[in-house]
């Protein structure tokens, strides 16, 4: 199975799968998942609806006088008949990308979009990419970001991996770019040490390359079958999500070699963030009857503990800016779930009130304590979604 994880719970139903990622996932997980699809129409205003609705009880302390945290829902480009925002990455308030994918009546094609303060506004990448899907992206600066994700083509998957350089999105030669491989996850320590994450077909096991600035080179992850989500901390100090032969694992790479993280987790394993070694959280969903249940992990530097759980929740995302300032994003099944965590208690954000769009959340960015993007798709089969949750402050 290629990126299991991703491609099973993060597109939740994407109407047209069998072209996306031919994956193995219940039929239980599909039929349940199927509600949640999403599509776009180009040329929408910046400000398509705007929401607002104080999170109660998640204003720190330290908050702005005279200012309270909004939702506000920009209008989002929407070039296909079904589109979805998977991964987001931000360098500012100014400088945010998203990526997914779009579906026309025949076909799947990369999806990027940017907001740069005002508005969001596709960049298509410099070559046609038939059959693909964008998972995941990092952004270092300006000039320099990257994204993840698939080709399928006449039932074959390639890892696709394309690099921003300030003008155009291009394809970046891969050794994962042979038959059955694919990638889900991305993160960077600095412009030249970037690993990517995946999933090779034959045989099932996990995909991981390095980027040292010149070249991407695939590094051995024994004993796991697919990786997810990568988040790193230093060079040497990596964690990754992903699944092995009894179910969900944690692996981390010490410098020399990726090491599987003793523990047993529930669920699967759908993101990670980590703020220091010893402040790494994940979040997990799984489905036992009649409901989904959703978790969050979190590692201190010696073990995995089990620190939150929701019934009938699915938590997609999951991002940071410190140890006191943590957001985990998903969906209820009806509209779109948050959790914040402000270093003593993980409490619920309201939605976007009164919730229009419904739809999901599939990953979120915090660019600072102040600030917030969520993207996903709406529940109408058609749209993307992207929420900003930030200050809103009264001047007198």
């Amino acid at each position: 199975m290629i990126l299991r994880t991703i491609q099973s719970q993060r597109r939740l139903g994407w109407r047209n799968s069998s072209i996306l990622f031919a994956l193995v996932v219940t039929i239980a997980i599909l039929a349940v998942l199927a509600v949640f699809a999403t599509t776009a129409s180009a040329g929408v205003p910046a400000k398509l609806s705007i929401q607002t609705q104080a999170a109660a009880g998640s204003t720190p302390s330290s908050a702005p006088v005279g200012c309270i945290r909004n939702w506000t829902v920009p209008g989002s480009p929407n070039p296909g008949s079904s589109n979805q925002l998977i991964g987001v990455a931000a360098t500012s308030p100014s400088d945010v990308w998203a990526v997914g994918n779009t579906y026309t009546a025949t076909n799947s094609y990369p999806l990027i979009e940017h907001w740069n303060g005002s508005a969001w506004n596709v960049v298509a990448p410099t070559e046609v990419l038939t059959g693909s899907t964008l998972y995941d992206v990092v952004t270092i600066a300006v000039d320099n970001a990257w994204a993840v994700g698939d080709i399928y083509n006449n039932g074959v998957h390639h890892s696709l991996i394309l690099h921003w350089n300030g003008s155009v999105w291009d394809r970046v030669s891969n050794p994962g770019e042979v038959d059955g491989y694919g990638l889900g996850g991305i993160t960077a320590i600095s412009a030249n040490d970037i690993w990517v994450v995946g999933t090779k077909s034959t045989p099932n096991e996990a995909l991981t390359m390095h980027w040292d600035g010149s070249v991407w080179t695939i590094i051995a992850a024994s004993g796991v079958n697919s990786i997810d989500r990568v988040a790193a901390i230093s060079t040497n100090d990596v964690w990754a999500a992903g699944e092995g032969g009894s179910g969900t694992v944690m692996v981390h790479w010490d410098g020399a070699q990726w090491n599987l993280s003793p523990g047993s987790f529930q669920g699967l394993p759908f993101g990670v963030t980590a703020t220091a070694t010893n402040d790494v959280w994940a979040v997990s969903t799984d489905y036992s009857s009649p409901t989904w249940h959703a978790y969050i992990l979190h590692w201190d530097g010696t073990a995995w503990t089990l620190v939150s759980t929701d019934d009938s929740k699915k938590l997609l995302g999951i991002t940071a800016t410190s140890a006191s300032d943590v957001w985990a994003v998903g969906t209820d099944g009806v509209g779109t779930f948050v959790k914040h965590w402000d270093g003593t208690t993980w409490s619920i954000v309201p939605p976007p009130n009164p919730n229009p769009p419904q739809g999901i959340f599939l990953d979120a960015v915090a660019i600072s304590t102040n600030e917030l993007w969520a993207v996903g798709r709406q529940n109408n089969d058609n749209d993307t979604l992207t929420a900003r949750y930030a200050y809103d402050c009264l001047t007198p």
